[in-house]
């Protein structure tokens, strides 16, 4: 076991003068666990913690990366499969497992707060690896399901991540609901999701499917057209070398702006 040194917590967390954990402030959570992504750091689970209030727990992986974890829970030297190494700070704990040679799972968690490890198989997995596997296989699901289909651009602006993200997780929770309800539609194809993604889309956006039916035949005819090539101007003289790409309408001759005339169609007609 290993005590988590005090300086693990980032500076701007602990006054909280840091613009994520201001606006995170203002959330309110139920009692309960919070599923936590990978990417998530240490030190913004804490001021997670510190700001959602009591009864509320994290469980979560981290990246080995992290500065905030020892060095000895991130080195695989010496260290035997089925090995754990735990790691344990005011009300939080983390854990070093090696589930085989030369790779380590490193887990934060608030819910336990004991050394405790499964020995009734050859695996001996902590109860923090026990609990998140049983827990966080719809956050797994989800992440999985939301880089399939996403709207997410690439971008600086943190804001619009985050709408992007909610935008995704809207859509997802949008299609389990309408399979719900529909369990039928298009049950014979295997793309379902991204058949329902392209309908909301359209409805969102306002477009029936005869606009967009008429869309794809214009541009077919514009595509069936060929390309017109430039060519010198009939009328004008071959020093003035005018090359235009606009025809006679009757004679099918390019001729220059100077020895054309524009009518609209009214005029025309009449």
């Amino acid at each position: 076991m290993l005590p988590l040194t005090p300086h693990t917590l980032h500076p701007a967390f602990e006054d909280g003068t840091d613009t994520g954990f201001r606006n995170v402030g203002q959330l309110q959570f139920d009692a309960g666990e919070i599923p936590k992504r990978k990417y998530t750091t240490f030190y913004k689970l804490i001021a997670c913690k510190k700001v959602a209030g009591k009864n509320v727990t994290l469980v979560g992986t981290i990246r080995k990366n992290k500065p905030e974890l020892p060095p000895e829970m991130v080195s695989t030297k010496e260290r035997k499969p089925f090995t754990t190494m735990f790691g344990f700070q005011r009300d939080c704990m983390i854990v070093s497992y090696c589930p085989k040679k030369n790779k380590l799972v490193n887990l934060l968690s608030t819910l336990h707060s004991e050394a405790k490890v499964d020995t009734s198989n050859e695996q001996r997995k902590p109860e923090v690896i026990l609990t998140y596997d049983e827990t966080k296989a719809g956050v797994d699901t989800m992440d999985q399901m939301t880089k399939t289909y996403s709207c997410e651009r690439k971008t600086r602006r943190w804001p619009l991540v985050v709408f992007y993200n909610m935008l995704d997780i809207s859509a997802i929770n949008a299609y389990v609901i309408w399979k719900a309800l529909n369990p039928n539609w298009n049950s014979n194809k295997s793309h379902k999701r991204r058949l329902y993604l392209l309908q909301l889309g359209k409805e969102l956006a306002g477009i029936s499917e005869e606009a967009i039916q008429k869309t794809v035949e214009q541009t077919r005819e514009t595509a069936s057209e060929p390309p017109r090539k430039k060519a010198r101007c009939t009328i004008c003289p071959s020093t003035k070398d005018r090359k235009m790409k606009t025809v006679c309408s009757k004679c099918s001759k390019n001729v220059c702006q100077e020895h054309s005339n524009v009518m609209c169609i009214r005029c025309q007609q009449n």
